[in-house]
């Protein structure tokens, strides 16, 4: 047998390391869909090692196996594991969920907005704004450097009284 094929163990190995949810049953998913190259020992001469999975082995011989035996019998194919492997970590298959639809991730201003919010509930404390908009509204007018030419000053507003709820949930 050359070292190109090996068994399905340690073809599991390999996916496991990729932490993929179940591995078992998805690299026996890619080798059924013939995305992986997979046999079983003694489907032809051992030597050539070019037998690969025909429609019999798939519909009626691995069909009436049990899991465990047929994931013993199973040889695969290392040059088209380690090409199904390259393509699953190279962003062909999600590997982070995205967004729900008409969601957008965090501005990544929560750091340097902090201080704006500390002022804003400085103002809301000495009743020099009487509501959070108000106060949002105070800070922008006395730091411009939270004004930009691209973001409106109620976007702002938003955004900092949105995160003075996250800093101080109650108030």
């Amino acid at each position: 047998m050359s070292e190109d094929w090996i068994s399905f163990d340690e073809a599991l190995a390999y996916v496991e390391a990729r932490k993929v949810s179940n591995p078992a049953s998805r690299l026996w998913d890619v080798i059924r869909r013939k995305r992986i190259k997979g046999s079983f020992p003694g489907d032809a001469d051992d030597d050539s090692n070019s037998d690969a999975w025909t429609d019999y082995h798939l519909n009626t011989r691995a069909a009436f196996m049990s899991a465990a035996d047929r994931y013993a019998m199973t040889r695969v194919y290392l040059p088209s594991l380690l090409a199904w492997l390259d393509r699953l970590s190279g962003g062909h298959v999600a590997t982070q969920p995205k967004p729900a639809y008409g969601r957008k991730p965090g501005t990544g201003k929560t750091t340097t907005d902090a201080p704006f919010v500390t002022m804003m509930r400085d103002l809301l404390a000495s009743k020099e704004a009487n509501s959070m908009a108000e106060a949002a509204r105070k800070v922008i007018a006395g730091n411009p450097s939270l004004q930009s030419k691209t973001t409106t000053e109620p976007s702002i507003v938003r955004r900092l009284s949105d995160l003075y709820k996250k800093t101080y949930p109650g108030e």
